[in-house]
């Protein structure tokens, strides 16, 4: 339906979505989607000439009006998690930076990437790092940095020679690195050979003339 919307009805839908976001109002967004609201259009509000003025993705607005049930509609209709605001950051930094391990864990299961820098080069994980060392270890605030890390972590691709016994990865010391993080111990092949270059002999008890 949104092809036969001229601009300004398709604005006028968009700006109904967006009032939904901002209330919560998950069945109104999914009923705006249903008959043509696009979900990746930039929400501005305050006016041009204003300091409160502010351009941004759905994907932010609706973390700011953070709603699982309705970030969870917006994500499935096609909304981009990657978008960026000025700055260069996702949505998923956002969450990071201010250690909201639900959205977190929300966006990261909806497919956001955890490997997003921003427009300084900071990284998802970079942020994620310094939340975390802002705090004591073992301290009940360090408690959900330290969980981000983790989810952030296990969202990242797999390297393809992981642990794996046939390419050892090199570990600190040059010995592979085995899982459960103990360094394997990677003896040479043993090379046996006949005691000056005969051939083995039988000996007492049966023992061949063998030196190692």
């Amino acid at each position: 339906m949104s092809d036969a919307l001229d601009p300004q009805q398709q604005k006028s839908l968009n700006d109904l979505l967006t009032d939904a976001v901002s209330k919560g109002n998950q069945s109104r967004v999914a009923a705006c989607i249903t008959h043509g609201a696009q979900t990746d259009y930039t929400v501005t509000t305050g006016s041009r000439d204003s300091y409160n003025f502010k351009r941004r993705p759905v994907s932010h607005y609706a973390y700011e009006h953070y709603d699982p049930a309705v970030m969870d509609t917006l994500a499935r209709a096609g909304m981009p998690l990657e978008a960026r605001n000025d700055d260069g950051d996702t949505v998923l930094g956002l969450a990071v930076r201010n250690r909201n391990i639900k959205a977190v864990e929300q966006l990261l299961s909806l497919g956001a990437s955890p490997l997003s820098a921003n427009k300084g080069g900071t990284t998802i994980l970079d942020l994620a790092r310094k939340a975390a060392n802002g705090y004591e270890a073992g301290s009940p605030a360090a408690v959900t940095p330290e969980k981000i890390i983790d989810m952030l972590i296990a969202a990242l691709p797999v390297a393809q020679d992981a642990f794996n016994d046939n390419a050892p990865r090199e570990g600190v010391d040059g010995k592979g690195l085995t899982t459960g993080d103990e360094f394997a111990v990677r003896r040479k092949p043993l090379v046996v050979t006949p005691k000056g270059g005969e051939k083995p002999q039988s000996g007492k008890n049966g023992q061949g003339g063998f030196s190692l």
